[in-house]
């Protein structure tokens, strides 16, 4: 599954300037995560779910930690 469009010149600056702090501060990044995860859930129907994240401490290797495992 990909995260959007590779094709994209800015693809990658694009995903580096998503502040998720500031998602999750404001809420709206739970609500994300959860749309997320329910059409993930929907389309897919995956009996696991693997996320590949870089090392280091950002946002997004929180969320692949933290909020991600709980799905259930």
């Amino acid at each position: 599954m990909g995260t959007g469009k590779h094709g994209s010149e800015t693809h990658a600056t694009d995903l580096a300037k998503l502040d998720w702090q500031a998602l999750y501060a404001s809420g709206f990044g739970f609500e994300l995560m959860e749309h997320l995860r329910a059409e993930i859930e929907r389309t897919f129907k995956p009996d696991i779910f693997l996320v590949e994240s870089r090392t280091g401490l950002h946002g997004i290797g929180s969320i692949t930690v933290q909020h991600i495992p709980t799905w259930s």
